[in-house]
């Protein structure tokens, strides 16, 4: 809550020393961690946010709560494989599967991996098209939506 009204202040700072002030007390609370990871973010500072979304990662394995955390922080780093390898843990774990297809799909289609773009959209085909049109014309994409 103390990050959502230092934020409106534009007050990073304090939010900050609040978040890191209660997790010295509890460590290892994903709640905590993933406010402080998402002032991380909003503050243009990727790179912290992704190692404490990883601290949570190897702390509780086999939470799934953490992976959109590491997909944005991942895109924010250009780290582009890491991205594509979370949201395929996201999608066999059954974790918000239509929206990680999606965005997968549109992972893969620019790093040239039509096919596995295609695989994953399944019969969703019309999806795929969209994205196939859009890559390969995207002069006429803006033209049909003025």
């Amino acid at each position: 809550l103390a990050q959502f009204y230092f934020r409106k202040l534009n007050n990073q700072s304090a939010a900050e020393k609040i978040l890191l002030a209660v997790l010295k007390k509890y460590p290892k609370d994903i709640g905590l961690i993933l406010a402080l990871g998402d002032l991380y973010m909003g503050s243009s500072m990727p790179g912290f946010a992704h190692r404490l979304f990883l601290s949570v990662r190897n702390t509780y394995p086999h939470s799934v709560l953490i992976i959109p955390e590491l997909v944005q922080s991942s895109l924010m780093l250009g780290y582009i494989d890491e991205a594509i390898n979370y949201l395929y843990r996201m999608i066999k774990r059954e974790f918000l599967v239509a929206t990680s297809s999606t965005i997968l799909a549109r992972l893969l289609f620019p790093e040239g991996r039509e096919k596995e773009a295609e695989k994953i959209l399944g019969n969703r085909k019309s999806l795929y098209k969209k994205l196939q049109f859009s890559w390969n014309d995207p002069d006429q994409v803006l033209n049909s939506a003025s």
